[in-house]
């Protein structure tokens, strides 16, 4: 029994001490594609510029430090939809990567706010970024995903996610 319970407790400090190794919480990055395409290297670029820019002192408040991680962890989702935008070829993940820069601001926005209301610095981050322009998946109008639904793609135009207010 006792060797059992040796064993036990030497396991579980192992266990926590590589718990705490830095590599352990976050690997060194996103793994490299066998063949890496100027889109992958944009990807990672945008990963490593996000896990830089979450790396903040905290203050000790859990509403402020969870707004100043999202703050860059929302930014690194901009970046990387702006990467879809520009080299994705399925409509519907273009459609996405609008959705989330359109929201994404706005909920940094948001956040940047109320840090600023109880008088945290907001990390940098969060700049507007147009994306609906006379080629915007938002700009269609809501009923043109009937043809593409019958047809079986993968993205159907005025699903919802698009919808403009009129």
């Amino acid at each position: 029994m006792r060797h059992l319970v040796a064993a036990a407790t030497l396991l579980a400090a192992t266990t926590a001490a590589w718990a705490q190794h830095p590599r352990h919480v976050h690997d060194a990055g996103p793994k490299p594609a066998a063949t890496q395409t100027l889109a992958t290297r944009e990807f990672i670029a945008a990963h490593h510029k996000m896990m830089a820019a979450m790396d903040q002192p905290y203050t000790g408040d859990p509403d402020a430090d969870f707004r100043i991680q999202m703050i860059p962890h929302h930014q690194g989702a901009i970046d990387m939809a702006r990467v879809a935008l520009s080299r994705a070829k399925d409509p519907w993940t273009r459609q996405l990567a609008e959705a989330i820069i359109v929201e994404q601001q706005r909920e940094i926005y948001d956040m940047r706010g109320w840090l600023a209301r109880h008088g945290y610095a907001a990390p940098p981050g969060g700049e507007p970024v147009h994306v609906i322009g006379w080629n915007s998946y938002r700009t269609l109008p809501a009923n043109a995903g009937s043809l593409q639904e019958t047809q079986g793609q993968s993205w159907t135009p005025g699903s919802g996610l698009a919808r403009q207010a009129r």
